[in-house]
């Protein structure tokens, strides 16, 4: 098992998300809103954890439930690009998230 998938899985385990922390992102250490490094980072999770699906087919069903997981988080209100709920975004603008 790679230590990506350990650490996704020990990140999304933590029942209590409130938005990224200075704990989860440098970049929060100074800047409150962090400028869509969380919502990257939540990007980036979602990626890694479709490359380890193709590497790891067995995982595959655990994988989806991850990235179900990494989606809640996604549209989480202190994530959450658009500041609407994710089913009233009509123009994804250029964010490509």
């Amino acid at each position: 098992m790679c230590k990506e998938l350990i650490k996704i899985r020990e990140f999304l385990a933590r029942g209590d998300f409130n938005g990224f922390t200075g704990a989860d992102l440098f970049i929060k250490k100074f800047i409150k809103k962090g400028w869509g490094q969380d919502i990257a980072a939540l990007s980036n999770m979602a990626e890694g954890l479709r490359n380890i699906a193709l590497t790891e087919p067995e995982s595959k069903y655990e994988i989806a439930e991850l990235i179900d997981q990494v989606i809640q988080r996604a549209v989480h209100r202190s994530v959450n690009p658009w500041k609407k709920s994710i089913d009233k975004v009509t123009d994804f603008g250029h964010f490509g998230y």
